[in-house]
């Protein structure tokens, strides 16, 4: 045995487990599912509400509404204070980012409204599905982004089982396992999709979600990992010799 394959063999980690084997397929299937329950939010999105909301000292308001959109036939004018959205209060950008990712076209949302010192409540229909996406305007960025991201999903599964001995390897498919499942922004209904799915798979779904949310130290950890796997003395010493030679 030449010398370069005892540095493959010593590199390489001792045959997986069972157990092993069994964690890495639920966590497949956790970021199968979880990447289902993007593109499910994605294609079968909300209309557009119509209005820009803005966070200051006296919680959330009203900064402008576009013509001819549910919250303009609603009645809902730029300044108002919105105190509460489905029974949820709105105090902070987490509070309405909670309510966006709980709609369901099958309720209106119900705002409860501030203006001029007067409360009063409104209800915006919300109608969504594949329709909307025919109909509504296209976005080829995300089509583009979320066929990246399949892609990504892909390859990470493959380098997962390919290579499931090795804990480098097995880092970097969580790695890209994570960038696959990433989102600037968690589309409007997310959660909705995610309530649906039956118990078990939707304790699965936290894995995914942590981590999609954890890219800057799975960075950090992975490029402080893998490194050591070519820098240790005996893989050295064989660069030097060949070197030489």
């Amino acid at each position: 045995m030449t010398e370069s394959s005892r540095n493959r063999l010593a590199f390489a980690g001792a045959p997986p487990s069972r157990t092993a084997r069994w964690t890495l397929t639920l966590a497949a299937i956790a970021f199968i599912a979880y990447f289902g329950v993007l593109v499910a939010s994605d294609l079968l999105r909300v209309v557009p509400l119509g209005f820009v909301p803005q966070f200051g000292p006296e919680g959330m308001t009203v900064a402008s509404v576009e013509a001819d959109t549910v919250a303009a036939h609603a009645g809902l004018l730029p300044g108002d204070r919105l105190v509460r959205a489905n029974e949820q209060w709105l105090q902070a950008p987490l509070d309405w980012q909670r309510v966006r990712l709980s709609l369901d076209v099958a309720d209106p949302l119900e705002l409860e409204i501030a203006r001029g010192g007067q409360p009063f409540t409104i209800r915006l229909p919300l109608a969504g599905g594949l329709s909307q996406w025919r109909t509504g305007p296209s976005r080829p960025g995300l089509l583009t982004f979320r066929l990246a991201q399949a892609i990504t999903l892909v390859l990470a599964l493959v380098v997962g089982f390919s290579r499931m001995s090795e804990p480098a390897a097995r880092l970097g498919a969580l790695l890209l396992a994570s960038f696959a499942t990433f989102s600037l922004v968690l589309p409007m209904r997310m959660f909705h999709f995610w309530d649906a799915l039956p118990q078990p798979l939707r304790a699965l779904l936290w894995f995914p979600y942590a981590t999609s949310v954890s890219l800057g130290a799975l960075l950090f950890i992975f490029f402080a990992v893998f490194p050591l796997r070519f820098l240790r003395p005996s893989t050295l010493v064989v660069a030097h010799g060949s070197s030489v030679q």
